[in-house]
């Protein structure tokens, strides 16, 4: 019998292409692995210059979905990517892999409301990375999207055992 693909919508609340930091290395690298398996993998980043032209591309099948971010709170709400993500949940994932808790808020509703499991790439314990730069405000904001993040997703991921037990700890 032969296996089903697997459909998987990957959301970045950065651009991705071209490849320029361990952030975008991470979420191409993951992108590619799942393509390399045998998966389908939609990838929905914000627009950028080149992804506009269409100069940077990933290699492989790997579908990029761009969506407008035009102001900095589209890193939490964005009436775009939620108009896009919606028209695209007719092509019924079988996972949703959302990089940082940001987005959290706009993502799980949709993916609850269409039974899509929710898997959490968290790069770093955001709201303390942002706690450690002295943005206390925003590491409160940002805090709150990230608990809900890690009580709404199915699995999470980490980048360290020490992430890992903050995670387990924190929320």
């Amino acid at each position: 019998m032969p296996v089903e693909k697997k459909r998987i919508f990957i959301i970045s609340p950065y651009p991705v292409y071209p490849v320029a930091d361990g952030c975008a290395r991470r979420i191409d690298g993951i992108s590619q692995l799942l393509e390399a398996k045998g998966c389908e993998v939609f990838l929905f980043v914000p627009k950028s210059k080149e992804t506009a032209t269409g100069a940077v591309y990933p290699k492989g099948s790997i579908r990029v979905i761009p969506y407008r971010r035009n102001r900095k709170y589209n890193y939490f709400i964005n009436r775009d990517l939620s108009r896009i993500l919606k028209k695209h949940m007719a092509g019924r994932p079988d996972l949703i892999i959302l990089n940082f808790p940001y987005l959290s808020r706009m993502v799980c509703p949709i993916a609850r409301k269409h039974k899509i499991p929710v898997h959490l790439d968290a790069h770093n314990v955001e709201h303390q990375r942002f706690e450690n730069m002295g943005r206390s405000f925003v590491a409160k904001l940002i805090y709150v999207f990230e608990r809900y993040a890690v009580n709404n997703a199915r699995s999470i991921s980490v980048t360290s055992e020490i992430d890992g037990d903050t995670f387990k700890t924190k929320f």
